[in-house]
């Protein structure tokens, strides 16, 4: 058992060294992460954004307004400026190009729930597609960060007050059509369930596959306030993690309603999860 323990630590310590030294390849990359609402990746971009790279919250192709939009969370969080009517690829790329005269790393989380779920707040014709890394070109390196289906739509459902089985069909249709686009567009998947397993582990194995540098500084990650998503404190909307000063997976919310049952026996979340490699 002894020995057993002893490799694995030595493995760590060899999977962090390689990730802190400075990435092998040097042609600038733009690293993307795809995320659905509920998986956790707020507090994965906290850890990110601890270790000093540039990182995008909550952004979007079609999105290039208000809060979402990168031109203004480079203006209200990096002091970085550029002018209004800014093509959402331009302020990416120039944000690229000035993360890597600062040796830092720019990192977009997508806003990949507004690409397959219908919504009010944005054009309500769905383009079921993941799009960052294809307008963004070749240079870029997407992974996806998966959490259990159920979990999500579980923590979803709270969130918005789900009150019909069609706010549940919805969701489950739009959860399927997602996974099934990162099956067919050969996404690496990473998993939440890993992250708050290991963080250590899970965020130097990230940073290699992205190409980025790993600091030891994401234990900072409650620090951090410029970011989007569960920002609310929990007695509010926001994520049971929102306060919390360690990394662990929460446990499985409480079923205490007809509504919640079904969400647990959905037929497509539960395929959406075989597709994804969820158990």
């Amino acid at each position: 058992m002894e020995r057993l323990f002893g490799n694995k630590l030595k493995m760590l310590r060899r999977r962090i060294q390689k990730a802190t030294v400075s990435p092998g390849d040097t042609t600038p990359t733009i690293s993307v992460i795809y995320a659905w609402a509920r998986s956790g990746a707020t507090v994965l971009n906290k850890c990110l954004s601890a270790m000093e790279h540039l990182v995008l919250s909550e952004t979007h192709p079609k999105i290039n307004t208000g809060v979402h939009s990168p031109r203004w969370q480079a203006t209200h969080w990096y002091n970085i400026d550029i002018p209004k009517g800014t093509l959402w690829s331009s302020c990416i790329l120039k944000l690229n190009d000035i993360a890597v005269k600062q040796d830092r790393s720019l990192i977009v989380r997508d806003w990949t729930v507004a690409s397959f779920y219908p919504s009010d707040v944005h054009d309500p014709l769905r383009i079921r597609q993941l799009q960052a890394h294809k307008v963004l070109g070749e240079r870029c390196k997407p992974v996806a960060y998966i959490r259990n289906a159920i979990d999500c739509a579980l923590s979803f459902a709270t969130f918005h007050h789900w009150t019909a089985a069609r706010q549940l069909d919805s969701f489950a249709r739009a959860y399927l059509q997602y996974a099934r686009r990162i099956k067919q567009d050969a996404i690496p998947l990473v998993y939440y369930e890993d992250f708050c397993q290991n963080p250590t582990r899970f965020l130097a194995e990230l940073c290699i596959t992205l190409g980025i540098r790993f600091s030891d500084k994401w234990q900072n990650f409650s620090d951090v306030i410029k970011i989007l998503g569960d920002t609310y404190t929990a007695q509010k909307r926001g994520s049971r993690a929102v306060e919390l000063l360690q990394i662990k997976r929460l446990p499985r919310r409480k079923i205490i309603s007809q509504l919640q049952r079904h969400i647990v026996m959905n037929k497509e979340l539960h395929l959406a999860n075989k597709l994804l490699g969820i158990k």
